[in-house]
């Protein structure tokens, strides 16, 4: 009688690991799709910012040529962070989103460059405020982050795109 009750929960706990990994196999794939659907591609329209002139010692506008600026916006993998952004197909973030997307469509995202974008109407917008507010033209080393002219802040606009997950 003891192995008979013995095999019947032998059988119970194989089916129960059984099902268990269909659960977890189950969630995997949840996940994978879930992630592949949350994708965006986004892609500059124009720019603008400013640079330094050293022969004036003065900042003046500047408008930039964005026809290679693209950026990859997905879910992150860190448990930490929500979402990242992705330079040019580059493997490492150079934005964080630390929050989802907001109940208007909004997600925000910032480290050393502020990335914004709108999941309702596709545009993004990208800052890098590097350049101006830590720079100085003199030569006091204990204040100077960065020389004048030596990094550009500047703004980009444009448009994404959901990146469609391969059937």
């Amino acid at each position: 009688m003891n192995k008979i009750i013995a095999t019947f929960v032998l059988y119970k706990i194989k089916d129960m690991m059984k099902i268990g990994i269909a659960a977890v196999l189950l969630c995997c794939i949840l996940l994978v799709e879930a992630s592949a659907m949350d994708s965006y591609i986004c892609v500059s329209d124009i720019s603008t910012g400013f640079r330094y002139n050293k022969a004036l010692d003065k900042w003046e506008i500047v408008n930039f040529i964005v026809d290679v600026n693209k950026y990859i916006v997905s879910r992150s993998m860190d448990k930490n962070i929500t979402w990242e952004v992705k330079r040019n197909r580059e493997s490492s973030e150079f934005s964080f989103c630390k929050k989802d997307f907001d109940e208007y469509g909004f997600l925000y995202c910032e480290s050393n460059i502020i990335f914004k974008m709108n999941k309702f109407n596709l545009r993004f917008v990208y800052i890098n405020p590097t350049g101006y507010y830590n720079s100085t033209s003199k030569n006091d080393q204990e204040v100077m982050l960065y020389k004048d002219g030596s990094s550009t802040p500047y703004i980009e606009i444009g448009r994404c795109s959901i990146i469609e997950k391969p059937h």
